[in-house]
């Protein structure tokens, strides 16, 4: 009850001072969606000490004008947190520079557009403020090692808090850096682990256990070293041990108990504000829906803080930062007590959009516990095309508990449809449409089918529909993109009308495929004053260079080449083409594999040559072919 009271004058406390400090909040967050992806992973490395009374004066916070100092004795008070708890500030270099107080940078940040969706920061800023409730994944071990099963967040809380991160704890974590004192690359930084799965039942995630025993043990062996898988693994085996000693390895309520975890409340009490270790690298904290927000019955208040948390689901879920880690356990036990929902994982509603924004994420930082099937594997899909999903039905998917047929099911049925569908458009929009100059796809998925370049044509269409479309640089790099799937999406790149520099090395399409770029007439050099390619009609040419083809071959060829509109060259000639072919070779633009080799040839390049982009990739064979008429452009091609 006392953390209950506590939890909801917090938030009152918190509303009025969103009120009061409104743009200042908008000006802070503002600034830091300007500063991009790479730069908000790193955004703690940004955190100074508070300076004392002693050093001088020092600038006000930015965004509520008070000293750093003061600002931090107000947001502890706020908060409820021990005095000194929080030491830093958010320093920011730059034209014009920021210094802002933790809280209301990380105020700020949770408010922002993009920003907090590519930093940790964000997420433990969430349970700092009460939308979530981070768990230490090594306490969930112990509990589920001695047989407990998990229960909602407000009974866990109350029951078993040294389960949960404090706010000191939490404050800890937030502000340590990956970097030392000299600014080296030094990682010590927790990691966050958050779990998708699938409720088994609907009062109930996971009334067997069997979840959290696949994910506990999963994590045990996904650690980052071997010296910290085997800590996991004694440690796990002691909290058996000791289910074994006390309670004869049986989960059962005895005379006395209100249940069968009553006997193991006292283990999990909070003996003290921090109890974390003072080097944290890879400590596991861990996220799950069920005892992170939350749950039904819930008061005003509490509802009012799980609606926010369904809203920051997409940040938790589809942040760049590397030391978020997606966990997906597809693990659903058929034909087992009180196993009452046995739809697979890649046919539920929030499953799916769990994964589909996870998808965004490198696949390094996706541990996958349980089956893998098909339909898991990813490709962009735009907004429409997630609600089609949503809404696509076929007979074969009738049943008594699907009488619709939908493909994709949810719990609560229709209801919950419309607001998953926004949050996935919610969550497109801010991470790759607004704000975004570039979209990177380097190496993040396989297009090499007709039906997936379809798909990723569709995504780059609505991006360019958007009125927020600022996009001026692709990077498609990677993809396995083939003749079949490259019209598609080259289709879909027209609609990016702003759009002047496209990569597309390290793809397996040939010669025959490049008509379908001609269209693309909004690229142009990355080089100032050179022409935009694709622009102007000019007579097609045949290849120029094959294998090992010398400066003397290539002068011989200068008599049939005449002025071209786009030269495509591979990394094997740019050392002869630097030397000698440059003196002769007039080129209106230059698409080339290697860009540092083509930007040293422009500088020595007496004609109007400039480089666009990285095009194909490196294999063996360099094979030359004649384009057709309709396609000007002068390729070289590595097939």
């Amino acid at each position: 009850m006392e953390r209950k009271v506590e939890g909801l004058r917090v938030q009152k406390q918190l509303e009025l001072w969103r009120q009061k400090h409104a743009k200042g909040l908008s000006d802070v967050g503002n600034h830091l969606d300007t500063l991009g992806e790479l730069n908000m992973r790193f955004l703690s490395d940004n955190f100074k000490e508070l300076p004392s009374k002693n050093e001088g004066e020092y600038p006000n916070c930015l965004c509520c004008g008070d000293s750093l100092q003061a600002c931090a004795c107000s947001w502890e008070e706020l908060l409820g947190a021990k005095p000194g708890s929080i030491a830093r500030y958010l320093s920011l270099q730059g034209n014009p520079g920021m210094s802002v107080g933790l809280g209301c940078a990380m105020e700020a940040l949770l408010e922002s557009s993009s920003a907090k969706y590519h930093s940790a920061l964000s997420i433990y800023w969430a349970h700092i403020v009460r939308v979530f409730a981070l768990l230490k994944a090594r306490e969930v071990t112990k509990f589920v090692a001695l047989g407990g099963r998990l229960k909602p967040r407000q009974e866990m809380e109350r029951r078993f808090p040294s389960l949960y991160l404090s706010i000191e704890e939490t404050l800890q974590l937030l502000v340590v850096s990956n970097r030392n004192e000299k600014f080296e690359w030094d990682p010590k930084k927790a990691r966050i682990y958050a779990l998708s799965y699938g409720w088994h039942s609907k009062e109930h995630p996971d009334p067997t256990g069997i979840t959290a025993k696949t994910v506990m043990e999963g994590l045990a062996g996904w650690a980052v070293s071997l010296e910290i898988r085997s800590v996991n693994k004694a440690e796990r085996e002691e909290y058996l041990r000791l289910f074994l000693d006390e309670r004869g390895g049986k989960r059962e309520k005895r005379e006395g108990e209100d249940d069968e975890e009553s006997w193991m409340e006292h283990k999990f009490v909070r003996m003290s504000v921090n109890s974390l270790p003072e080097k944290v690298y890879r400590f596991p904290v861990y996220f799950q829906d069920y005892t992170s927000l939350h749950q039904w019955p819930r008061t005003p208040e509490e509802d009012t803080l799980f609606k926010k948390g369904l809203a920051l689901l997409p940040c938790l879920y589809g942040n760049s930062d590397l030391d978020v880690i997606f966990l997906r356990c597809t693990e659903i036990p058929a034909e087992v007590e009180g196993v009452m929902n046995t739809t697979p994982y890649h046919k539920r509603g929030w499953t799916t959009f769990e994964s589909r924004v996870a998808s965004t994420k490198d696949e390094k930082f996706t541990a996958h516990f349980g089956p893998l099937v098909e339909g898991l594997i990813q490709c962009p899909l735009a907004p429409p095309a997630f609600q089609r999903l949503l809404q696509e039905k076929r007979p074969e998917e009738m049943s008594e508990s699907n009488k619709e047929g939908f493909v994709v099911r949810f719990t609560n049925g229709l209801e919950d449809r419309p607001l998953v569908a926004n949050l996935y458009r919610t969550f497109v929009l801010d991470t790759q449409v607004r704000l975004q100059k570039k979209i990177n796809f380097w190496g993040r998925y396989k297009i090499a089918t007709k039906k997936k370049g379809e798909m990723l044509g569709e995504y780059l269409s609505w991006f360019g529909k958007q009125s927020e479309c600022e996009v001026e640089c692709v990077d498609l790099e990677g993809l396995h993109l083939n003749d079949a799937s490259l019209p598609p999406v080259a289709a879909g790149l027209r609609g990016l009308t702003k759009m002047w520099k496209l990569h597309l090395s390290f793809n397996r399409f040939g010669p025959s495929s490049l008509f379908v770029l001609e269209p693309l007439c909004q690229l142009k050099s990355e080089y100032p004053g050179a022409l935009p390619m694709l622009s102007q009609p000019n007579p097609p040419c045949e290849s120029l260079f094959k294998p090992h083809t010398g400066s003397i071959a290539l002068r011989e060829k200068k008599k049939n080449i005449g002025e071209i509109r786009l030269l495509l060259v591979p990394p094997l000639v740019l050392s002869d083409l630097d030397n000698h072919a440059c003196s002769f070779i007039v080129a209106k633009s230059v698409l080339c594999t290697s860009p540092n080799g083509a930007a040293r040839r422009t500088k020595r390049s007496e004609g109007p040559l400039g480089v666009c982009l990285s095009f194909f990739p490196v294999t063996p064979e360099h094979k030359t072919k004649r384009l057709p008429k309709s396609c000007e452009v002068h390729h070289t091609h590595f097939e």
